[in-house]
């Protein structure tokens, strides 16, 4: 019987009723649970299409917003807004987009700001923050050189005419520059990733001006009907300095402040863009796409019967050596978020602890297969010629269908990107991710706990193991258990989890979990929302 022939058969006998037949002669029938499943899927697809087409900006959509290569170059820029002013000299502009709209721009240059706050709230500055936000005026002000600003096309066209500014030629550093101010400024902001793709998750998210200061750090201001200044990562005022005067020393503590501005829709900077941001709805729009996806994994492999998981014998049997693995992953992790490393080192812990289970597997193999040493590490990641083209095919519509419709945003383009951005982001994402993370939670993790729990059972108890494992180190870092983290923790990272998961039981093939969670890690660093 051809390949081709042994799922129609299935079918068929599945149209069948096999209740009166002798007990020798039934089989398993799936067509009435697929049905189910259809009619499911259906119904949450189309409560999930009505969410988003009648309100998009409760889901937490904003596009995701970018930088081309467009840097103008200025002699002196001076900004003003209800409460801030903020002079540039010998500056750069590069504009940002979000879709192919106009989002706002990035100021590079020696800069200055001053922030004049109504006397109640310049009182609350000063209090919490001391002498190093008044700098010896009653209006906090500092330095800058970095800043980012929330504009239209229109304010970006006077920005520019009242500047001068002049396109330039080479653009040298500044994209780059720019693009890590774009990607800081949505970080930790009620960001969360849904399928590779960043959602807003906050009550009313407005557009603010950053401005990344010498002194008072990370300072952010939206100018609304109701403004919010906040102050993170600056200088404050601490007792105990020579003469009786106070030491400016670094804090990690944010310092919030809100008041009413009577005259905020006249303002520069306020935009009268709101996101408005819905928790419980966003969840289930991302549950609905997830378990279309999971329907989809279902259809696809039907006909597949996953190669059975060796036993790798008493030296892997033991518990100890998978929770080892996994603490030093979590524990690598927290020391590179710590330390703020770059991606080199964010991809050293899952390098460091898949090669640990390789070495572990064949230490296995060469002891009770002596003949096959690596028969036993290949046969227990899925790392064999079953069912590989299939795994491949699923994978791939698996990764990009949770990019594109799975996060309901659909890409407006390609990102103007260097062939060595490119190469730095598949790399990062096919082998770090791809290859270390996933083929030891899936590989490593997952076939471990099939041997001890049950196929389905590993799959749920792999995604909960995931979420700690992303957990941990973000928190060692925050400090606190954010929305945000909470979302990624306990929702998008194990539902992420179990659907590749859910393929890795189906086939138990390493290649498809593998090509997809590359590639929700790949497309959305290249692509335009």
């Amino acid at each position: 019987m051809s390949a081709f022939h042994r799922p129609v058969i299935r079918l068929r006998r599945g149209l069948v009723p096999s209740a009166g037949l002798p007990p020798g002669q039934r089989f398993h029938n799936p067509v009435p649970g697929v049905v189910r499943l259809a009619v499911f899927a259906f119904l949450i697809a189309f409560a999930a299409m009505l969410l988003f087409v009648f309100s998009p900006g409760s889901l937490g959509f904003t596009r995701h917003e970018y930088v081309n290569s467009e840097v103008y170059s200025f002699k002196k820029l001076d900004v003003r807004g209800t409460f801030l002013h903020l002079s540039v000299t010998d500056g750069l502009l590069i504009p940002t987009y979000r879709g192919k709209q106009v989002s706002g721009a990035v100021l590079l240059g020696a800069g200055n700001f001053t922030l004049d706050l109504p006397a109640e709230v310049a009182d609350k500055v000063a209090t919490e923050l001391g002498t190093a936000a008044t700098t010896g005026s009653a209006a906090p002000s500092d330095t800058f050189k970095t800043a980012y600003l929330p504009l239209t096309y229109e304010n970006l066209e006077t920005l520019k005419d009242d500047a001068n500014a002049q396109k330039k030629v080479d653009p040298g550093d500044a994209v780059d520059l720019a693009r890590r101010v774009v990607e800081q400024n949505q970080a930790g902001r009620g960001a969360v990733k849904l399928f590779g793709v960043s959602r807003q998750f906050h009550a009313a998210q407005q557009d603010a001006v950053v401005l990344y200061a010498d002194k008072l750090g990370q300072v952010r201001l939206v100018e609304a009907e109701k403004s919010v200044l906040s102050f993170s990562g600056g200088m404050v005022a601490a007792s105990g300095g020579a003469g009786g005067q106070p030491n400016n020393q670094p804090s990690d503590t944010e310092h919030v402040f809100t008041f009413v501005n009577p005259g905020a829709r006249t303002s520069f900077f306020h935009l009268g863009r709101a996101n408005q941001g819905n928790v419980v709805l966003s969840v289930i729009l991302f549950a609905a796409m997830a378990a279309l996806l999971f329907f989809l994994v279902l259809v696809l492999t039907i006909d597949l019967e996953a190669p059975a998981v060796p036993d790798p014998g008493p030296l892997v049997d033991n518990p100890w050596a998978i929770l080892a693995l996994v603490g030093v992953d979590i524990a690598l992790m927290a020391t590179v978020q710590l330390l703020k490393a770059g991606r080199v080192a964010q991809a050293a812990p899952g390098v460091l602890v898949a090669g640990g289970a390789v070495a572990l597997l064949y230490r296995a193999g060469r002891r009770y297969r002596r003949r096959h040493p690596w028969a036993m590490a290949v046969g227990f990641l899925g790392l064999t010629k079953a069912n590989l083209w299939r795994s491949l095919f699923v994978g791939l519509w698996l990764g990009v269908l949770s990019v594109t419709a799975g996060a309901v945003a659909f890409p407006a383009g390609v990102q103007a990107l260097t062939a060595k951005q490119v190469f730095a982001s598949a790399a990062w994402a096919f082998l770090a991710v791809g290859v270390g993370r996933t083929g030891f939670y899936h590989g490593y993790v997952q076939s471990f706990l099939t041997l001890r729990l049950g196929p389905r059972q590993a799959v749920w108890a792999t995604a909960a193991i995931s979420g700690l494992a992303y957990m941990v180190p973000r928190l060692a870092t925050a400090g606190a258990l954010t929305l945000p983290l909470l979302l990624e923790t306990i929702v998008v990272v194990p539902a992420t989890t179990a659907l590749n998961g859910y393929l890795f039981l189906r086939t138990h093939n390493l290649a498809g979990p593998v090509l997809s969670r590359s590639l929700l890690e790949f497309l959305p660093a290249v692509l335009k929302y």
